[in-house]
Parts: structure tokens; C-alpha cells; sequence
């Protein structure tokens, strides 16, 4: 399972907030994806890294459901 957790750390120490994100494009039904752990498209993923100056790793993880 994908989740997002990483990417509220990393806008937390970069200063960066959900209205930041909401005003350079991402949508505000793509937070609400992102905040529940809801799948997003890699066009989303490559929109986070380039607003937040960021690779993959720093705004998602992977936890195996089999744990």
C-alpha cells in the first residue's frame, strides 16, 4: 500500500503548505486523496516533486500489507 505520510514531513521542514500546493495546481480533491492515502497518478507525483523540489521517496513510502 502507497501512503503519503512522507510528504506532510517533507512540506512541514520545506515550509510548504497545502495552500501553496492548491494555488500552483494541485486540486484541492487530489489533497484529500493524498491526506486519506487514495491512489494518485504519476502526473500528481511528478507535479509534487517539481513544486516541492523533491524525488518520489521524499513524498511517498510503500508498507506491504502483508505485515
Amino acid at each position: 500500500m502507497i501512503i503519503y505520510d512522507p510528504l506532510w514531513a517533507t512540506m512541514k521542514n520545506k515550509g510548504i503548505t497545502t495552500y501553496f500546493l492548491i494555488t500552483n495546481g494541485i486540486r484541492k480533491g487530489t489533497i484529500h486523496c493524498l491526506k486519506h492515502n487514495f491512489p494518485v497518478s504519476t502526473q500528481t507525483i511528478d507535479s509534487l516533486c517539481r513544486l516541492i523540489h523533491c524525488k518520489p521517496g521524499e513524498i511517498l513510502d510503500y508498507i506491504s500489507e502483508d505485515m
